[in-house]
């Protein structure tokens, strides 16, 4: 009798556990668990934590291999850690779990833009943007994506639809303007430009794409005004240095010209009004 209830007690020791490693909780409290600390992840990594939201987003894929919250989570702290490469494997992974998640989309975006992958980037803003209408920043990085790509045409398109959620968001008349001047949409581009100065003055792309429209119609003192502005804003960086800074001289000394011209000409017409 003995040998028989010990034998019966091996053999409950050594059955599989029915619950995993969490015996003994239901499939709905296992969900919210994994919610919860799914929450506490993402709280921490905002909280500038990678490591430690590193470590729960792992343990929920432990118990939940294709978990979109906790892929995403994961792919972020790749991308925070500058590994690209393995962030974005994850947040495909993560958009085939929950494609409904606008967040997911917008970090593989983040990813893509990284790698200088600037259409697959588009791709990807765009369908965070679908997904949520109204964070015009989803719109925006599509945009601006867009242009990196020279499909200047849907760029248009979308920065508008962006304009229209939240005109205030920070650049998107500066882009809205470099998608209509490459178009050669120039007095649009310009009313663009413009609306963004009067929102920020210190749009720096804003100033450079007023002077070259400027440039072009030869409106020499206007563009002189915005390169001296852009040049007084980005004095060092290699755009300012290798043609910003010698626009601004080649159009200082035309103006100079024309003053000289315009000057010489009064001098003459003075001197035969004498005679």
């Amino acid at each position: 009798m003995i040998r028989l209830t010990v034998l019966m007690l091996s053999a409950l020791l050594l059955a599989p556990a029915a619950c995993g490693p969490d015996d003994g909780q239901s499939p709905e409290d296992k969900a919210r668990k994994i919610a919860s600390k799914l929450k506490e992840a993402d709280t921490r990594f905002t909280n500038n934590r990678a490591k430690d939201a590193e470590s729960i987003y792992n343990w929920i894929l432990s118990q939940e291999p294709e978990h979109g919250g906790a892929l995403r989570g994961l792919g972020q702290v790749r991308i925070e850690n500058g590994l690209v490469d393995e962030a974005i494997p994850l947040l495909t992974r993560a958009a085939a779990a929950t494609p409904q998640d606008h967040r997911i989309h917008a970090a593989l975006g983040t990813a893509y833009e990284k790698k200088a992958q600037h259409g697959e980037a588009a791709a990807a803003f765009g369908e965070a943007f679908k997904l949520d209408g109204e964070q015009a920043r989803y719109g925006l990085q599509q945009g601006k994506n867009l242009l990196r790509s020279k499909q200047y045409a849907a760029a248009e398109t979308v920065l508008r639809k962006t304009g229209e959620v939240d005109a205030e968001v920070r650049y998107v008349w500066s882009q809205l303007g470099e998608a209509l001047r490459n178009q050669t949409k120039h007095d649009e581009a310009l009313k663009a430009y413009m609306k963004g100065l009067s929102l920020y003055q210190s749009d720096k792309e804003a100033h450079a794409g007023a002077a070259l429209i400027y440039e072009a119609r030869n409106e020499t003192q206007k563009a002189v005004n915005h390169w001296s502005t852009y040049v007084r804003m980005d004095c060092c960086s290699k755009y300012s240095k290798t043609f910003a800074r010698p626009k601004l001289e080649e159009l200082q000394a035309r103006e100079n010209r024309e003053i000289d011209a315009e000057l010489a000409a009064g001098k003459q017409a003075t001197v035969e009004d004498a005679g």
